[in-house]
């Protein structure tokens, strides 16, 4: 298709692409303060995510980052939003159909494709959780659930976000530890229950089940993702971080 551009005196006009968008589908609680927040992208996006853990930059009111919680392919994206920060409200509150600018950068996400074989140990804390979502329910979806672990970390049992679905990835034969900072460990069905930081449970994991991992895939805060980096040659397994 050819592009027309007009000629003002010296200069020449050319039309400006569109901006990339996401429109907004649907909201639904997750629980933790949460809400998970379902996005329809523009065409020029679906082909920008290609690896789980990958980020979405909304850019109203504010630029902020978002981990997308859905795997890649799907012609729905998702956000595990929590209620803090301007942009995360709007997302929250605007009217649905709402148009909202936004891209997604090349520099994050999980370099290790979803179809690959074996076991994943994935890792989160908090809102972080939906960093890995798009990994486990890829699996789910391919009938390997029970290729999953996953250590989530949050402060009390009352912020555990998605419990619903975290129960139901469970009777599909996954397992989830959840490990509380601030309470002590309380039993938790279907969940496994520790006390302390995730740390110290997938040093439990991989010293009980050594080799049953195939990879271990963190999403949290930079310096928690730097420790995990920094063991990976005593876990004997690979670690990869979204970011």
């Amino acid at each position: 298709m050819a592009v027309s551009c007009s000629v003002v005196g010296s200069e020449v006009t050319r039309p400006v692409a569109p901006q990339a968008r996401v429109r907004l589908v649907a909201r639904a609680p997750a629980g933790g303060d949460m809400t998970l927040v379902t996005i329809e992208p523009s065409p020029d996006l679906v082909a920008k995510y290609t690896r789980p853990g990958q980020v979405l930059v909304v850019r109203d009111p504010e630029e902020a980052y978002f981990a997308l919680a859905a795997p890649p392919g799907a012609p729905l994206w998702a956000l595990l939003v929590r209620d803090a920060g301007t942009t995360a409200k709007h997302l929250i509150s605007a009217p649905l159909g709402a148009s909202i600018p936004a891209h997604v950068p090349d520099f994050a996400g999980f370099s290790r494709p979803v179809g690959e074989p074996g076991a994943v140990l994935l890792v989160a804390v908090g809102s972080a959780l939906g960093a890995v979502r798009g990994v486990y329910l890829a699996l789910s979806e391919a009938g390997r659930a029970s290729d999953v672990t996953l250590v989530l970390g949050v402060r009390t049992p009352s912020l555990v976000p998605l419990e619903g679905e975290l129960a139901s990835l469970v009777r599909e034969g996954a397992r989830v530890v959840v490990c509380l900072s601030d309470e002590p460990a309380a039993p938790m069905p279907p969940f496994e229950v520790r006390d302390g930081l995730v740390q110290a449970a997938v040093d439990a994991e991989l010293t009980a089940r050594p080799g049953h991992h195939a990879a271990v895939l963190v999403a949290g805060p930079k310096a928690m993702m730097d420790d995990f980096r920094s063991r990976e040659e005593a876990f004997g397994v690979p670690v990869l971080a979204n970011a």
